[in-house]
């Protein structure tokens, strides 16, 4: 009978033995899926921003803070936040030293930022006020920061550490190339063949000099000149069906976010547009800002005396009388639109000229034809000329 009363008893003690293993398992699983019980959070005051941007001074439109912040939250129940460690991501900058809204803000070991004295109670908040250069990107990429805080305020002791926020909310993303983009006031402009091209047009001595600057990833309308960026700027002719080379030293290092070119020129008369290329990472390809305004290129530029201007290429000159003021004369072969006239046949197929003179003057043109030349021609009609202006187009 004994034996038959021990059997229950058996049976309860490994019930009783089965209900604790239960219950450390059950507790096991609790304790891994628990929230935190000493959380703190990160929030940043703009999130994506532009690449290259330097803040303060270089928020998104619309935005009204000037300066680019990082708060940290005390979300415990009890414990206070005495102190944290910040490292920002490998590529942002400091610009200059931050500053706190509360407690003291040591010496930088390395990248890291080290914040102490902090006592932010449950609920409150520290907020650190940062002068950061992003870096440029060719696409939206992500970066995170890291962040260890601590209960006491000297960072000292162990098992007072908080628990971080995820990776996830440390995460900034920085968008929108940064570009290169041809200085307002400093495009080429017009220059004659093998000459310097300079900002001013046809004065190859001139010292504005063509510019091309790097700029952050806003919008064009907002885009400013990166102050910071030093690598190099390469020129190259844009897309032409002129036949001339540029010619040039090669590129240029920038200073300040400036790249200046004091030796360019161009072998052939012709339309030209120039191109601005960076081997530096995080630049747009295909911004048409890198793309310059177009400058035409002419054979023969002379200068214009207190009497008279002229100039000669091949059969034909040009000669400005009278008038007043000196200027430029400007002759080329097959530039410009070709002046074809109603029922006239040019001696010479497919050639042409343009010409200009810049000063107040009337001018006089004139084509020479050889002796082999004259008896090519069958009759009168042969010596016709056509002339093309840019309102009308006439034949004498």
């Amino acid at each position: 009978m004994s034996s038959v009363l021990a059997l229950p008893g058996a049976r309860l003690g490994r019930m009783a033995a089965l209900g604790a293993a239960l219950l450390a398992t059950l507790s096991m699983t609790a304790s891994a899926t628990a929230a935190p019980t000493k959380p703190f959070s990160i929030a940043f005051s703009a999130s994506p921003v532009p690449a290259g941007v330097s803040i303060p001074g270089g928020m998104p439109a619309g935005m009204t803070i000037d300066d680019f912040t990082v708060t940290l939250r005390n979300d415990t129940k009890t414990q206070m936040l005495g102190s944290a460690n910040l490292t920002p991501p490998t590529g942002f900058t400091l610009a200059s030293a931050p500053t706190l809204s509360r407690g003291n803000l040591i010496e930088p070991l390395g990248n890291m930022l080290r914040l102490r004295n902090l006592n932010v109670a449950p609920g409150g908040s520290v907020t650190l006020t940062v002068d950061l250069r992003l870096p440029c990107v060719t696409g939206p990429a992500t970066y995170a920061w890291v962040v260890e805080a601590k209960q006491s305020n000297d960072y000292n002791g162990t098992g007072n550490d908080l628990t971080p926020p995820t990776a996830a909310a440390r995460q900034n993303v920085v968008t929108s190339a940064c570009a290169l983009r041809f200085v307002a006031d400093a495009q080429p402009a017009d220059a004659g063949k093998t000459t310097q091209i300079r900002a001013d047009a046809f004065q190859p001595t001139s010292p504005n000099l063509v510019r091309v600057e790097a700029v952050d990833g806003r919008t064009p309308a907002l885009a400013q000149r990166l102050g910071w960026f030093s690598g190099p700027i390469a020129l190259a002719l844009g897309e032409t069906t002129y036949p001339g080379d540029l010619v040039q030293s090669g590129p240029v290092a920038a200073t300040a976010g400036v790249s200046a070119f004091s030796n360019l020129s161009i072998t052939e008369a012709g339309f030209y547009t120039l191109h601005a290329s960076t081997t530096a990472t995080g630049f747009a390809a295909g911004d048409p800002r890198a793309d310059s305004d177009e400058f035409q290129v002419v054979d023969v530029v002379k200068e214009c005396n207190a009497v008279t201007c002229s100039a000669s290429l091949g059969r034909t000159s040009v000669t400005g009388a009278s008038g007043t003021g000196t200027g430029l004369v400007l002759l080329s072969q097959n530039l410009g639109p070709d002046p074809i006239c109603d029922t006239y046949t040019p001696p010479v197929a497919d050639t042409w000229w343009e010409f200009a003179v810049t000063a107040d003057r009337a001018k006089t043109i004139r084509i020479d034809y050889s002796r082999n030349d004259m008896r090519g021609f069958g009759n009168a009609s042969d010596l016709e000329v056509c002339f093309a202006t840019p309102g009308a187009a006439f034949t004498v």
